[in-house]
């Protein structure tokens, strides 16, 4: 339709709109919601600039978070990258309540007895059988992985954990805790140049990961260290 209208073929514009129209008479409710929420977020409405200005963009993030799925993840991770300091605040909090917005109730209740038991060394093994059973009743959730790749790591058992990771980005390649992770497990078990790798992924996927950069510097004086030395062998 906006190449038509470029192109001033009016006719065909108007019949692209009215295809357009039909099909979102077609779409739930709910569907039309999140279609101007996105519209919001990404900062026009009809190629205008919205009304309310960051303040209205930051509102839309907010309830892209409440109402939103997996496909608003790539809207939401373009306004992590904002220059706004409360724009890119709320895209993170509102990927964060995606990531971990669970399939069922009964399994969100699972999830919180999870955290529950990770904040108790004894109770690793019991988090680490309940994630594990989760994972068989619903394998498409990349958070599971992500959880249980937490405890795999607190047990230390971090070429598990690194696996866990790696299905959590490979389902969800915005997840920038799971990038993180890996990258604190590559360092458990001396792999500077995978942890540097990965940290700084983690970093590219969410800039507010600034506590990080510091480490990553230091990560990469240890890999030239280590670089140098097997060349000098």
């Amino acid at each position: 339709m906006e190449l038509a209208v470029r192109e001033e073929d009016y006719a065909t514009a108007a019949e692209a709109k009215t295809e357009v129209d039909m099909l979102r008479e077609r779409l739930p409710s709910d569907k039309l919601v999140l279609a101007s929420l996105l519209e919001r977020v990404e900062g026009h409405v009809d190629g205008r600039q919205q009304p309310g200005g960051g303040q209205g963009r930051q509102a839309a993030i907010r309830q892209l978070g409440d109402l939103g799925d997996m496909a608003a993840c790539p809207a939401l991770s373009t306004c992590l990258h904002d220059s706004d300091a409360s724009t890119a605040e709320a895209a993170e909090e509102a990927l964060w309540a995606i990531f971990k917005r669970c399939p069922t109730p009964e399994m969100e209740l699972q999830m919180q007895q999870g955290e529950l038991l990770i904040q108790r060394p004894e109770q690793w093994e019991q988090a680490l059988a309940l994630y594990t059973e989760l994972i068989a009743r619903q394998p498409n959730f990349a958070e599971l992985y992500n959880k249980r790749a937490t405890v795999l790591y607190l047990m230390q058992r971090y070429h598990a954990a690194v696996v866990d990771c790696r299905v959590t980005l490979q389902m969800n390649p915005w997840h920038w805790a799971a990038a993180s992770g890996m990258g604190m497990c590559y360092g458990a078990v001396g792999d500077t140049k995978g942890a540097v790798t990965a940290l700084e992924h983690a970093v590219s996927l969410n800039p507010r990961l600034g506590h990080l950069k510091q480490h990553i510097m230091q990560l990469r004086q240890i890999l030239r260290q280590e670089e140098g030395k097997q060349s000098s062998e």
